[in-house]
């Protein structure tokens, strides 16, 4: 148990507890996950998803899909749609249904986590040693980051941060470290779709003031957060570019704004990019 910024305990995440139902196995010889309720729903998709991937070029029409799966054309084109609008599967050109930039964005990021967290993990624990402040890792999303790892700080109040927490691009370090480095192309794109909704007072809410912002960090090359995402708490983050230059991820040290002043943070910020720097593959 520890105590974040603001004073709360927390505790890590419950067990996993094993389904005692029996798993059903498919003709193919995988096991196939129990088909009752909701459960029902996803394991239909999972094998919509199969059967794509098992066609040629893997573009599949519906008859083709329904045949492959058991399903009523009707119950698979309805799934089909709900796998379009998240972004799962695409219409293909010849009236059929593709893998969608979905599945190959939740990949990217997949292959980017396991990548990311040994080349950072050790500057991230000489960071904690030096500075006593908690450090997290997180990598770009599509319309935010999400925090893949996190070391917490020896103080007795300290910044606690969960893996798997999503965080606002233009209001956390890290998403504002991200953003400033990403192409322009990608950055205005980007720019388009976020919604800046004001976290605090101090929060930018303004696309001018958020793209003055990310020139003077891309200068600076780390990004500082002044109780932008939360009150009372400050952060400090620089990117990490692979080989290309393309973001691959950022790394934040951070925790209470009555510790964390901005010369602190500036400090460590120089510090921060250039081990992001050396990072760099």
């Amino acid at each position: 148990m520890t105590n974040d910024i603001h004073g709360r305990s927390s505790v890590g995440p419950p067990g996993i507890v094993k389904p005692q139902n029996q798993r059903a196995v498919r003709q193919d010889g995988r096991s196939r996950p129990p088909t009752s309720g909701r459960i029902q729903s996803l394991a239909r998709m999972d094998a919509i998803l199969q059967a794509i991937v098992a066609s040629p070029d893997s573009t599949a029409k519906l008859i083709e899909i329904a045949a492959a799966t058991n399903l009523h054309k009707s119950t698979a084109f309805s799934l089909l749609e709900t796998l379009s609008a998240l972004g799962y599967v695409a219409r293909s050109k010849n009236s059929g249904y593709t893998l969608g930039l979905r599945l190959f964005e939740m990949a990217k990021q997949a292959e980017t986590r396991l990548d990311v967290i040994p080349l950072a993990r050790p500057f991230m624990y000489e960071l904690v040693r030096q500075s006593r402040e908690s450090v997290t890792l997180a990598i770009p999303a599509s319309l935010d980051a999400i925090v893949i790892s996190t070391i917490e700080g020896t103080f007795a109040v300290r910044g606690t941060r969960w893996e798997g927490r999503h965080v606002p691009y233009h209001a956390s370090a890290v998403g504002k470290a991200m953003l400033a480095f990403m192409p322009a192309d990608v950055q205005e794109s980007m720019l388009g779709e976020l919604r800046l909704e004001r976290h605090t007072r101090r929060t930018i809410v303004g696309r001018d003031a958020l793209v003055a912002e990310l020139r003077q960090i891309r200068e600076l090359g780390f990004a500082v957060c002044l109780q932008e995402e939360e009150d009372g708490s400050n952060a400090v983050a620089a990117p990490i570019l692979d080989r290309t230059g393309e973001v691959v991820g950022a790394i934040a040290l951070w925790g209470p704004a009555s510790r964390l002043t901005r010369s602190h943070l500036i400090a460590f910020g120089s510090k921060i990019a250039r081990a992001c720097g050396e990072l760099r593959r």
